[in-house]
């Protein structure tokens, strides 16, 4: 089929058959390093106990080893991604693709029919876990496949910029399938169970939506301008631009140390969250996943608060 502006083109069910194959591969060079390892401790106690006596062991040499573990669901998030975006889409040149054929994912995947009663909780919140088998039909796997997508962490390949123009729909700071139905069905961000969001929300994102802190309006300052200070070279002592610099490269001193890389932009208000970039699609406070913030420089008062919104009618912990 030949790859055009239309969604069933893109071919996503080899983006799920590239995800596949490259975690199922990690995963199992993972487990040959950890046997690898243990069986090299076994004979390492077998070799100590043969020095020292003639007579064969009575216990279990296996026994007296801890295996090595290693995260899965991490390991297939960070390998697969990397294959999404290293292969599939360079592979069937697909970057300016898909950013033409969002508003078509978001249609798509938000115009499945569903009611309401059936994907709350019984608080009345939305259950991601629940919508999200409304939303995609997993045993499709070019559903699948769009679905890995929409997970991505990174969208620098596919959007021409993420701080300005229309790439700022779909930047890091907006969750992709949580706007789908905001735009389609008007279902605020606020309205969504926080605790059935990890397979809704890609992990960097969520990371920060989920953050806790409380900060004064001068320590959020203070640190924006640490990090945003160059600390060495030529340029040291100068200040980098907020709006087009996508994260605070120096934090440590400052009271955003440690916090989730998104959540220090949000807090911070640079790059996307910039006063004179973001969009009513972006979540920029982790207390209020819909509000507007006060723009933390007075000066950015006076700056284009909100930009208009673009409207077009083998694995680990996967939802399938």
């Amino acid at each position: 089929m030949l790859i055009n502006k239309q969604l069933k083109t893109i071919p996503f069910d080899k983006c799920y058959e590239i995800y596949t194959e490259a975690t199922n591969s990690a995963i199992e060079g993972q487990e040959a390093e950890i046997e690898a390892r243990y069986q090299a401790q076994i004979e390492l106690l077998e070799q100590k106990y043969s020095s020292n006596s003639e007579a064969p062991s009575e216990v279990s040499f296996g026994d007296q080893v801890d295996r090595d573990t290693f995260d899965r669901v991490d390991l297939c998030r960070r390998v697969g991604n990397k294959a999404i975006i290293d292969i599939w889409i360079p592979r069937y040149k697909l970057g300016p693709l898909l950013f033409s054929v969002m508003p078509q994912i978001m249609a798509h995947i938000a115009n499945k029919p569903f009611r309401r009663g059936e994907v709350t909780t019984a608080e009345g919140q939305i259950d991601g876990n629940k919508l999200l088998k409304t939303a995609f039909d997993f045993t499709d796997p070019w559903e699948r496949g769009l679905y890995l997508f929409l997970m991505l962490d990174s969208r620098s390949s596919y959007l021409p910029t993420q701080y300005k123009g229309e790439g700022t729909q779909f930047c890091a700071l907006v969750p992709l399938i949580l706007y789908a139905f905001k735009m389609h069905h008007k279902i605020p961000y606020s309205a969504w169970d926080k605790k059935t969001l990890t397979k809704v929300v890609n992990k960097s994102l969520l990371d920060a939506m989920l953050h806790e802190g409380e900060y004064t309006r001068d320590d959020i300052l203070d640190a924006r301008e640490l990090g945003l200070t160059y600390q060495i070279g030529e340029s040291r002592g100068k200040v980098r631009n907020a709006q087009s610099s996508f994260k605070l490269w120096s934090t440590k001193g400052g009271c955003l140390h440690g916090v989730p890389h998104l959540a220090q932009v949000m807090y911070s208000q640079i790059w996307c969250a910039h006063p004179s970039n973001r969009t009513h699609n972006m979540v920029l406070d982790p207390k209020n996943w819909d509000i507007m913030p006060t723009p933390l420089i007075a000066d950015n008062i006076f700056m284009p608060a909100i930009k208009p919104v673009i409207k077009d009618s083998a694995s680990y912990d996967l939802p399938w």
